[in-house]
Parts: C-alpha cells; sequence; structure tokens
C-alpha cells in the first residue's frame, strides 16, 4: 500500500523532470483542483443540503400536524405471538379495529401493533379529516438523521460527480497521450528497422 501511495504521489509531481509530459503536469494540475474544489465546495453543500432537509422536515411534521388527527383505536382481534426465531425482523402485526373518526362516525380498519397485542386493547392511531388510517407525524427524533442523510448524500454526489469528472479528463489526456506515441512511433519506426536490417 505504501509503495503505491509514493509511486502516485511521484508519478504526480510539478517538477522539471525532463520524462514528465505536459499532459501529466496537466492531470496533476487538474487533480490538484478537483480536489480543492471538493475541500471547498463540500462544507457548503452539506451545511446547505442539511437545512434544506431539516427545513422540508418541518414543513411536512406542521402540515401532518395540522391536518391530522390523534385517535384511540381498540382492537376486535388479537395480533399473533412473536415468532421466537433470531431471524425474525419484524415485531409488528396488523389486524383489525375500531375508532371514532373526526365527525363522530365508527369506522374499522388495519391498524400495525406489536406482536401479541391482546383483543380489546387501546391504541393510539393518527387519522385524515375524513377518519382515514395516516402515517403519524415525523417524529423530532427524526430531524437529526434526516439532516445527516441529507448532508452525507450532498458531499457523496459532490464526490461522485468530482470523480467522474478526473476520470473523464484522465481518458481524455491519455488518448491524447496513446495519439502522440502513435505518431512518434509512426516516425520511428521505420528507421528503427532500417538500423535492425
Amino acid at each position: 500500500m505504501k509503495s503505491w501511495l509514493v509511486r502516485t504521489f511521484r508519478g504526480r509531481q510539478l517538477d522539471r523532470n525532463p520524462l514528465r509530459r505536459p499532459s501529466d503536469r496537466a492531470e496533476t494540475l487538474i487533480g490538484i483542483w478537483l480536489f480543492v474544489a471538493f475541500a471547498v465546495i463540500a462544507p457548503f453543500a452539506a451545511r446547505a443540503a442539511s437545512a434544506s432537509a431539516y427545513a422540508a422536515a418541518q414543513r411536512s411534521r406542521a402540515v401532518a400536524l395540522a391536518t391530522l388527527r390523534q385517535t384511540s383505536a381498540v382492537t376486535l382481534r388479537a395480533a399473533p405471538a412473536a415468532a421466537n426465531s433470531p431471524y425474525a425482523l419484524v415485531t409488528d402485526a396488523w389486524v383489525i379495529a375500531r375508532w371514532v373518526t373526526p365527525h363522530g362516525q365508527l369506522k374499522t380498519g388495519r391498524i400495525q401493533v406489536h406482536d401479541g397485542t391482546p383483543k380489546g386493547r387501546t391504541e393510539r392511531i393518527w387519522v385524515t379529516a375524513s377518519g382515514d388510517l395516516a402515517s403519524p407525524p415525523l417524529p423530532l427524533s427524526e430531524f437529526t438523521r434526516l439532516t445527516n442523510l441529507a448532508g452525507f448524500g450532498a458531499v457523496l454526489g459532490i464526490f461522485i460527480v468530482f470523480a467522474i469528472t478526473g476520470g473523464a479528463a484522465r481518458h481524455v489526456l491519455n488518448r491524447r497521450r496513446m495519439a502522440a506515441w502513435d505518431a512518434e512511433w509512426a516516425t520511428t519506426e521505420p528507421r528503427w528497422n532500417r538500423q535492425r536490417w
């Protein structure tokens, strides 16, 4: 690993080595520019993405709190007991329950409860204005996770764009290097063959 890093660093120096081609120096300058640009842009992008995600989460929570209502539902059947397996990832079940809509009507539907919930248990649920079951508002505890995820996603996205840009630049420079090598070989090869024979 260390020898690979040393070789990479030696191959990317901006010195006066006569064996270093202009395209090698251009590739080094492009790499330095991309690294510096990434180091400057990434923190701002992460902060902006995190702030945007936080604001969106706040708006979503405010809308949910303004349009949804919390009510009590009574289970009409018992939920099956949890599977006694270390590989079971789901610990919830769907059971039939009944609740009162915001307009005072009775409504029956399936709600998600913990495994083993008995019949007749009261569960708190969120419903729409018409009484349909709805997902609960985003809890405040999720805000931090969402903002961190947005910031990480922004940095990762910028890294991918810069990596693709660097790879494309290297591809173009390699094609030019190969074209220059082919042109030099086309002029050298006839003389080299004459000297051999």
